[in-house]
């Protein structure tokens, strides 16, 4: 099961890094507020997902708190396949 670690945990917005099995790096993401972007870098390769479409401005702290996280997971599922 993977497990997910805030860099800060008082502010979703400074990013976070997911952990798999013996606690193996799935994946680190940062959360770009100017571009309204989440940026995923696995296995060294980066991919940005635009939230603009997501009606993020319109998100509460708690929930960039809770969606943030699950859409990187997401994205680095997505770098893994060769996305």
């Amino acid at each position: 099961m993977a497990t997910h670690r805030f860099n800060h945990p008082n502010d979703a917005t400074q990013g976070g890094t997911w952990f798999g099995e013996h606690g193996r790096r799935i994946c680190d993401w940062s959360w770009d507020a100017t571009t309204k972007t989440v940026k995923v870098t696995r296995y060294m390769r980066r991919k940005g997902t635009d939230l603009i479409n997501l009606g993020e401005q319109l998100l509460t702290p708690a929930e960039l708190r809770e969606r943030l996280p699950q859409l990187a997971l997401e994205a680095a599922q997505w770098i893994g396949k060769g996305g």
